[in-house]
């Protein structure tokens, strides 16, 4: 009955998905590096416009410069290994600040 056990509990682990997140700290750095190292941000913001704030926004982050607000949505994608979500970047168009 162990080896059957033993075997049922292999078989299991074997084929089931395994994937597993990072804590929600470490995964939102992860985020953030990808949105801050993006070559997409640079070029919608310029080399200007220094980052005043980044705040998680419903999907993704909101990026407040001196002059603009930025969404960047996070489209997170299946990957079956273990480690960080994949996630890909959706840039919206940034919005000039009127104050």
């Amino acid at each position: 009955m162990k080896s059957l056990l033993c075997i049922l509990f292999i078989c299991i682990l074997n084929f089931s998905s395994v994937e597993a997140i990072l804590a929600p700290f470490e995964q939102s750095a992860v985020e953030i590096r990808a949105i801050i190292d993006s070559e997409e941000l640079r070029n919608l913001l310029g080399p200007s416009q220094p980052v005043l704030a980044i705040e998680k926004k419903g999907r993704g982050y909101l990026i407040t410069t001196t002059d603009y607000t930025l969404q960047i949505d996070l489209d997170y994608q299946y990957s079956g290994r273990i480690g960080p979500a994949d996630f890909q970047l959706t840039f919206q168009k940034p919005v000039k600040k009127t104050d």
